[in-house]
């Protein structure tokens, strides 16, 4: 069915490689734990790809209602565990931020309640002029992120224009799509330019990349690399596969380039382990260059602070987390790090505040107001993207929510744009108040 689709089937073969992209969890296995009775459920990752007659959230509203089914198999079981992952990222994809914390959440389990003690004369100090000054004397420096939290990626979008003025010119990611061959050619990207791209927030940091200049390099593992006598298993051959990609398609064929890596999870551990060994260790061993690692998934906010790590908790309580991602640094001047990971720099994220329902760093995003906007009421779920006139309709929207109506904020360029509100289900336009250009007041 897909093969006759290439722009389809490169962003379906996209989606497979978020299998092993969240934390190495069989999301993509045929079939989820068995039920009790012995009846299998699906795939939960199977659930969000496109069939014939979706409308632009019906992967999202198949597993909102299949939720019963899989939380019936027990929140021990494979199947939750899946299910909850996907759910998390799925519920990011549309600006529902606080829901994906939730339920990533509840993929981890546990949690903790005890407040870490921080050191005498600790302070904060910014994350991203802070890693920009080490930066000069740096060839690569890889930034995480966490898939299902979009504030994830507003240091890389800060680091970008101050990278860039150091003599960065390649931003390589994990989600680009080698098959998207026009993405240095374009101002934006589109659907099927990435899997984790496809976020608005994420949208952002590519279109400013390409408004800076920086060539966008893909690294991904591809479904060729694999060879027949592979002694690696999957998780382990990806890793090795992105340290190549990304060797040859930078410093490879540029001796003098300067690379920002945004890379996922562990992926920039630099230490191997006996049951794994990641990206960034290989890239050293391929390159003999040591990057700078930027972790900053292990000490930020959850959808409880009980499943926060203790040393977030002390830093909120003591005042040092503020609107932006900060490092904290001891007395001597050493940045702290709190979690154990093999990386140079741990950074805590803000927390989200509230504006209208949206998460208040949404107004950090650069060149962006706030615009309130009426949605007729939903039954079934709408979609609301905007998206700038004279863009493909498959461009990466500025800004996107799911709704069963009332008023929203949207977070947008002071430019006339395209607001678009459809049903979730079926695809169906809905009308709105006003016409898409000019744009309408905006609350400053």
């Amino acid at each position: 069915m897909l093969a006759d689709d290439p722009a389809r089937l490169s962003t379906e073969a996209g989606r497979l490689a978020v299998c092993v992209a969240m934390l190495m969890v069989s999301l993509c296995a045929p079939s989820a734990a068995a039920q009790e009775g012995g009846a299998e459920l699906p795939s939960p990752f199977g659930l969000t790809f496109s069939q014939d007659g979706d409308g632009p959230l019906s992967g999202l509203l198949r597993l909102r209602d299949a939720e019963a089914d899989y939380r019936a198999a027990g929140d021990t079981s494979m199947a939750w565990s899946q299910y909850t992952q996907v759910r998390a990222f799925e519920e990011a994809n549309v600006g529902a931020h606080a829901a994906a914390l939730s339920w990533f959440d509840q993929a981890m389990g546990g949690g903790r309640d005890s407040v870490g003690t921080l050191p005498d004369g600790i302070r904060a100090v910014d994350a991203a002029e802070y890693v920009a000054d080490l930066a000069e004397a740096e060839r690569v420096v890889m930034v995480n992120e966490a898939h299902h939290d979009a504030s994830s990626r507003l240091l890389t979008l800060e680091l970008l224009p101050l990278l860039y003025e150091r003599g960065f010119r390649y931003l390589a990611a994990e989600t680009f799509n080698i098959h998207d061959t026009g993405l240095n050619d374009r101002d934006y990207p589109v659907d099927s330019s990435g899997v984790y791209s496809r976020e608005p927030v994420f949208g952002a940091l590519i279109r400013e990349a390409l408004r800076l200049g920086y060539t966008l390099v893909p690294y991904e593992v591809e479904h060729d690399d694999e060879p027949a006598d592979d002694t690696l298993s999957y998780q382990q051959r990806r890793d090795y596969e992105q340290a190549r990609h990304l060797a040859e398609r930078t410093v490879g064929i540029d001796p003098e380039a300067r690379v920002l890596v945004h890379a996922g999870y562990a992926h920039i551990n630099e230490e191997p382990t006996e049951w794994w060994h990641p990206m960034a260790a290989y890239f050293r061993e391929r390159t003999g260059i040591n990057p700078l690692t930027v972790m900053q998934t292990s000490v930020g906010e959850g959808s409880d602070a009980r499943f926060e790590h203790p040393a977030y908790r002390a830093a909120d309580a003591a005042g040092l987390l503020g609107q932006r991602p900060v490092l904290l640094l001891l007395p001597d001047g050493t940045p702290f790090a709190p979690a154990d990971r093999s990386v140079d720099l741990q950074v805590f994220r803000p927390r989200s505040g509230d504006v209208d329902g949206r998460p208040a760093w949404l107004a950090q995003l650069p060149g962006r107001v706030r615009m309130r906007v009426d949605v007729p009421d939903c039954p079934q779920t709408c979609e609301v993207t905007v998206r700038l006139p004279g863009e493909d309709p498959a461009a990466v929207p500025l800004d996107r929510v799911a709704t069963t109506g009332g008023w929203i904020s949207l977070y947008v360029p002071d430019t006339p744009l395209l607001v678009q509100v459809r049903d979730g289900r079926t695809g169906e336009r809905v009308p709105i108040a006003f016409p898409a250009a000019p744009p309408p007041p905006r609350n400053r």
